[in-house]
């Protein structure tokens, strides 16, 4: 191993890394103080997330809307319409990215979003019935709006209103996708004596998407066909790591839905379900029953208050989240607040229920004035938790905080905090959007220092790493990160996570092109910018009789991804 640094890297990848921060900070300085051009509404198209006979209501439902869609990384303006007596929450679409852009916003946060057309077509029938989808969304049942085009003059004779049929027929979306991988192993790591440099992985994946509304019940199923083949499948590393980040087990889950079946030296097959609910909706409650995603708390690169499945500060497919088996109960308040109650089943590794390996929580989110909140209180694998998370606006901006105090898991052990504080806005710059953000990450279950070859981590720690809780060994990081739309259908993005306390550095970016209508192609580079010993860099496994190092990780990894959303 090299005493300087254990990667290496070109003089430009150090100057970006710099750049960047300084640019992130100027630039966030600047935008801060930046009032926001207003944009005239010249789509052709808007997905619905909310309709409301409260102004002030639909005004919060916007900000919120705005904030989701940042953090999420989507650059999409978000408008209010006045229609029929109501104000709807619209998030403006393309011609091009209507279909996957809407398929998002379902999976997010909206799984009653459905599609507008504002350039004066009559709405096709399909896209008409997903009005009676609407009483999921935070408000009582929307009336269905005509569109911009005049309805032809109906005779007399058929002008008797006809019996609302109770169920709808069925929706079939689908989402086919291929990801590719390369990763150069540094020199002295131990797989080079038993695989091939850079080492290759490759998955192929079709997600059936299926909604059934019935009456007030909606169901909801999504089956998963996974190829996985390359040598993560030979080392038993199927996922491909915290990239392309895939269930391919449901392994302490409360029901098991995956089958494998094929399987290989270097290939695997299985099929998945990774959404099966049932969800009753009545004016202002709702239930959810069966396999579903949550998301909780505004983290953009780091999520403390969202224990349930969270992203992966690297993972690049985050279309879907994988889902848990659990129990929602919802209530819209009168005053727009509204209260969530989640029970989580699991089992254990015996594969017993038990309530010490199950979550229950309840969530308060609500505003006050032009803030935004919520608290948090949970019970997540018999330790108690507490949290809250707040959102500012400021100017174009919006602040968050999210804090998350967790119970140790020795008993008498002292509670831990996790905590973030971020920023980001978006703004034009010669027509074309920029984004920025930051994030400071505090992790209490994380070590001050790297460990030594054979030093064990600490309980905590490894609990929370094997659940996929937490993402990284130390305590304390910096997150900067930088978008720019080259031309309406090619985005590039930069990011970098800074370890604030061995100064190590993880580089991400990305250029992503909408290849063709409901097409999205995707390449990038992640890869570590460290010394010996750092977190970043690749990390001591072993040494040799013959004194030789051998090291785990800190490759440098190339990626090509392509979805079809249809």
């Amino acid at each position: 191993m090299q005493g300087a640094k254990c990667i290496c890297w070109t003089d430009l990848s150090i100057a970006m890394i710099n750049a960047l921060g300084g640019f992130a900070r100027v630039l966030m300085a600047v935008a801060l103080s930046v009032v926001t051009a207003q944009v005239v509404w010249a789509d052709e198209y808007a997905i619905v997330v909310g309709s409301y006979a409260d102004q002030g209501n639909a005004e919060r439902a916007r900000t919120s809307a705005e904030t989701h869609l940042r953090q999420r990384g989507i650059n999409a303006p978000v408008r209010l319409l006045a229609a029929n007596g109501r104000t709807r929450v619209l998030v403006a679409a393309t011609a091009q990215n209507r279909q996957r852009l809407l398929q998002q916003l379902r999976q997010l946060k909206y799984p009653d979003a459905w599609l507008l057309t504002l350039a004066g077509q009559a709405r096709p029938k399909a896209e008409v019935s997903q009005t009676a989808a609407l009483p999921t969304s935070p408000v009582p049942k929307a009336t269905p709006v005509q569109s911009a085009a005049q309805p032809r003059p109906v005779p007399r004779a058929q002008t008797k209103k006809k019996p609302r049929p109770i169920a709808q027929p069925m929706q079939v979306d689908a989402r086919v996708k291929g990801f590719a991988l390369a990763a150069d192993l540094p020199g002295s790591d131990w797989q080079r004596m038993q695989v091939s440099n850079p080492t290759t992985d490759a998955s192929g994946d079709l997600r059936i998407i299926l909604n059934k509304i019935v009456g007030p019940l909606q169901f909801q199923l999504h089956h998963s066909t996974l190829l996985q083949a390359g040598d993560a499948v030979q080392w038993g590393q199927a996922a491909l790591g915290q990239i392309d980040q895939v269930a391919t087990t449901d392994a302490g889950r409360l029901l098991d839905m995956t089958w494998q079946t094929d399987a290989g030296a270097r290939h695997q097959w299985s099929h998945r379900i990774d959404r099966l609910s049932m969800q009753w909706h009545q004016a202002d409650w709702s239930v959810t029953l069966g396999r579903q995603a949550v998301s909780w708390g505004s983290g953009i690169v780091f999520q403390p208050l969202d224990p349930f499945n969270p992203f992966a500060p690297t993972a690049v497919d985050r279309d879907y989240k994988n889902g848990d088996d659990l129990v929602l109960v919802e209530r819209l308040l009168p005053n727009g607040h509204d209260l969530q109650v989640l029970h989580v089943m699991r089992r254990d590794e015996r594969q017993q229920i038990r309530s010490g390996v199950s979550s229950t929580a309840a969530k308060w989110h609500g505003y006050l004035r032009n803030s935004e909140f919520e608290l948090i209180v949970a019970n997540h694998y018999d330790q108690n938790f507490v949290g809250l998370s707040v959102r500012q606006p400021v100017g174009p901006a919006v602040i968050r905080t999210d804090l998350a105090w967790r119970e140790g898991l020795v008993s008498g052990d002292r509670w831990r905090l996790l905590g973030i504080v971020n920023a980001d806005v978006a703004f034009p710059i010669r027509d074309r959007m920029a984004y920025v953000f930051a994030e400071y990450f505090h992790n209490d279950f994380g070590m001050q220092h790297m460990p030594t070859a054979g030093e064990a981590l600490p309980r905590q720690l490894q609990t929370a790493l094997l659940r996929g809780e937490v993402f990284n060994l130390m305590r304390d990081y910096l997150a900067l990160g930088a978008s720019y739309q080259w031309h309406p259908l090619v985005t590039q993005s930069l990011s970098v996570i800074n370890n604030l306390s061995d100064g190590s550095a993880l580089l991400q970016g990305q250029v992503s092109v909408d290849a063709a209508q409901n097409q999205r192609l995707q390449f990038g580079y992640i890869g570590g910018y460290a010394d010996a010993g750092d977190e970043f860099a690749p990390l001591l496994a072993a040494i040799s009789p013959q004194g030789e190092i051998h090291t785990q990780g800190g490759s440098d990894r190339y990626y090509l991804r392509w979805a079809w959303y249809f």
